[in-house]
Order: structure tokens, then C-alpha cells, then sequence
């Protein structure tokens, strides 16, 4: 009789689940897109603007009086799905930046996390903290204007 010696698990690895594109990420992407794009849709068939549709007022606008990032950003969606990009920009120029990307992961989620695990971790560090500093310094652009 031998005894078979099992080789030692590997260190510092880490067990992933096969990546399915089935995640609530993905849903909470794609439920945002139809979201969007029926409202668009409701507010061009029915002749509305954007600043006419009822929508709960921000939070933090209503009881600092100050516009947090955020602000305008339902606004601005909803004239991207009406195809209305200057407006959209107006009302935030973030909005394209989000919807761009949520429209990448809820349409292509494999190859968005592929991509994002591609890159190096000091460059997604980077990537990171640039967009957290651009969402700052938009902020402090529509405080000081």
C-alpha cells in the first residue's frame, strides 16, 4: 500500500463563481435602462418635458438648498432616451457617462467584468479615484457657479 499524498491548496486564492452575467448588478442595470427608456418614451409620446414629469425632489437638495451631484440627473435621462443630448447635458453632463455604462453591463456584463479584471490594480485604482475626483469636482463646479 502507498500513500498518496494530496499536494497542498494553493495559497492566497481566491474561489469565484463562473461569471454568469446573472448578478443583481446586472439586473439593477437592466432594470434602470427599461426605467429610463419608458419614461422617455412616456414623456415623448405624451408631449411632456423632462421638467414638466412629477418626480420626488432630492433629499439632500431639500434640506441643504445646496444641488448635490445627483441633481438633475433623472432630468437628464430622460432626455437622453427622448434623443435629446443638449439638454441631457444641461441638466447633467454625468448622465451620459452612466448611461453608457449601464447600458455596457446590462447588455454586455461578461465582457465589462473581463475588461475590469484586465486591467491592472494600480489602473483601477486610478480609473477609481479619477472618477470619484470628477464627481467632485463637478460638484464644487455647480456650488461655486
Amino acid at each position: 500500500m502507498t500513500d498518496r499524498v494530496k499536494p497542498a491548496p494553493a495559497k492566497n486564492t481566491v474561489r469565484t463563481r463562473p461569471d454568469s452575467g446573472k448578478g443583481s448588478d446586472v439586473w439593477l442595470a437592466r432594470i434602470f435602462l427599461l426605467v429610463v427608456i419608458g419614461a422617455g418614451l412616456v414623456s415623448l409620446l405624451s408631449g411632456a418635458t423632462p421638467e414638466s414629469l412629477a418626480f420626488w425632489p432630492c433629499p439632500f437638495h431639500s434640506i441643504t438648498d445646496i444641488e448635490c451631484p445627483g441633481c438633475g440627473m433623472t432630468r437628464a435621462c430622460i432626455a437622453l432616451a427622448r434623443g435629446d443630448i443638449g439638454n441631457a447635458l444641461h441638466y447633467n453632463p454625468l448622465s451620459l457617462g452612466l448611461v453608457f455604462f449601464a447600458g455596457g453591463f446590462a447588455l454586455a456584463p461578461r465582457h465589462m467584468r473581463r475588461f475590469w479584471r484586465y486591467l491592472s490594480h494600480s489602473t483601477r485604482s486610478v480609473c477609481t479615484w479619477s472618477l470619484l475626483a470628477l464627481v467632485i469636482g463637478f460638484w464644487a463646479y455647480r456650488i461655486l457657479l
